[in-house]
């Protein structure tokens, strides 16, 4: 199989980035999740799709087909594929950060094995606030991550409806994802912790040394 090479515009995550999306109307919904899975498919690279609920499935290929997606088309050619949370996150009916990373590195090499350049990955988080085993460990998944995402060809997009989650919870979203989309294209973002921070005995002291770092960075900057 042939696929054109992979390709990062400017401003546009590529292969090796871990962002979230943070959204508040479905107006922006469809304004940051479409253009992400349209312009996976435009450079080739094989899409995964994670829906929270199968019954969500036509309205998603009916915004992409508004956007001129081919949406029959690549999913019969295998490019496309839509899933629900049960296929990927809760295997056996529980959450499980090590089995859940495991799975990204093999979907990563059979998109490899089928000539694809990247992965490109994107899933509706919702489906842990339903009280699912494991679903607690969700934001350690999250940080975990990013000890893995920047080896591999493989772009992970987390979808946080924020009408859905606690602020607190949505704190700590931003706080493992170094790319954050919220208007418009993903920019870095300041809020982000490393693993080695964020996981650490004291979370606090390690947000604190994070903070003060940017502070004096931006302090530099600024000079």
């Amino acid at each position: 199989m042939d696929h054109a090479p992979a390709q990062r515009a400017p401003g546009h995550p590529g292969p090796g980035d871990h962002l979230c999306c943070l959204y508040e109307s479905e107006s922006d919904f469809r304004a940051m999740l479409v253009p992400y899975v349209r312009r996976g498919l435009e450079a080739g690279q094989k899409v995964v799709y994670v829906l929270d609920d199968r019954t969500r499935e036509s309205r998603l290929r009916h915004l992409l087909d508004e956007d001129g997606v081919a949406v029959e088309h690549y999913l019969s050619t295998g490019q496309l594929a839509i899933l629900v949370h049960s296929d990927v996150y809760v295997r056996d009916g529980a959450f499980d950060p090590e089995r859940m990373i495991a799975l990204l590195r093999a979907e990563v090499d059979r998109a490899r094995s089928e000539s694809y350049p990247a992965l490109r990955a994107t899933g509706e988080m919702t489906w842990s606030r339903r009280g699912i085993p494991g679903s607690e460990r969700l934001i350690e998944y999250e940080a975990r991550l990013n000890d893995v995402v920047p080896s591999i060809p493989l772009i992970a997009n987390c979808q946080y409806d924020c009408r859905r989650f606690p602020h607190a919870q949505l704190l700590d979203v931003l706080h493992t994802h170094p790319l954050a989309q919220v208007d418009g294209e993903p920019v870095a973002n300041p809020y982000y912790v490393p693993p080695r921070d964020f996981l650490g005995v004291n979370r606090e002291a390690g947000l604190l040394r994070h903070r003060i770092r940017a502070l004096r960075e931006m302090g530099a900057e600024g000079k």
